[in-house]
């Protein structure tokens, strides 16, 4: 059990070391020449979590998004300022809620789904989003489109 947490923990040491915190979203973005993407995820979404273990664990796909990689727990992200407008949990019911600014990005006629992933240009324009699992392969097509 021991070597199973060990491995978990540095697979994820892996995966957050190449991310930025969501705070800094405004700043990479206007001064990005190259699109941002925002994963939008919770703790309770299996997808979610086989993307984080998976999907951006891949080297080549980490080297291509250096410093333009963010993630968004949905659940649990403190507020979040972006052009001089603050986003933060709205809450839907008892320990429950949905931070806007993931409703702000990936939003849909089916509501908000997860995993999310949002591509943002720098004028902070939803040039592609995708509401739903994407395996490496998948990730790494979209990735050579932008």
């Amino acid at each position: 059990m021991r070597q199973i947490l060990t491995i978990t923990f540095l697979f994820s040491g892996v995966l957050w070391a190449q991310d930025k915190p969501i705070s800094d979203l405004e700043a990479v973005v206007g001064t990005s020449s190259k699109p941002v993407v925002v994963f939008i995820h919770t703790d309770w979404c299996t997808y979610c979590e086989k993307m984080l273990q998976t999907t951006f664990l891949d080297d080549v796909i980490l080297s291509q998004l250096e410093g333009r990689l963010f993630f968004l727990n949905a659940e649990k992200e403190g507020p979040i300022t972006i052009r001089g407008q603050v986003f933060s949990i709205n809450q839907t019911g008892k320990n429950k809620g949905i931070h806007e600014l993931a409703v702000q990005l990936a939003n849909s006629d089916e509501g908000v789904l997860y995993p999310s992933t949002v591509v943002l240009n720098n004028d902070f324009e939803i040039i592609y989003l995708k509401q739903g699992f994407m395996d490496g392969p998948t990730f790494k097509y979209l990735l050579e489109q932008l």
